[in-house]
């Protein structure tokens, strides 16, 4: 069974957010939440990129990077020797 950072085997696992109304704020804050917690900074235009992504990708393509960025972090730690 997938977490809410996978992986994920279907769709379904990925959708993280069926609510339209609140969909593009919520997937902006998934992909934020993501890159915050990888210790990555944005610069300017990095920020506009997630934003366009979030505002034009479907949830679970969005869910689907915000995974990979959550656990490539999680993996370079792990190799690195720090704990995770």
């Amino acid at each position: 069974m997938a977490t809410a950072h996978g992986p994920f085997t279907t769709e379904a696992e990925a959708r993280p957010v069926r609510d339209r109304a609140h969909a593009a704020r919520i997937r902006h804050d998934h992909l934020l939440q993501a890159v915050a917690a990888a210790g990555v900074t944005l610069g300017a235009f990095d920020a506009e990129i997630v934003a366009w992504l979030a505002h034009t990708w479907e949830p679970t393509t969005v869910a689907v990077f915000a995974g990979l960025i959550t656990r490539a972090h999680t993996a370079g730690k792990i190799a690195g020797g720090a704990e995770a």
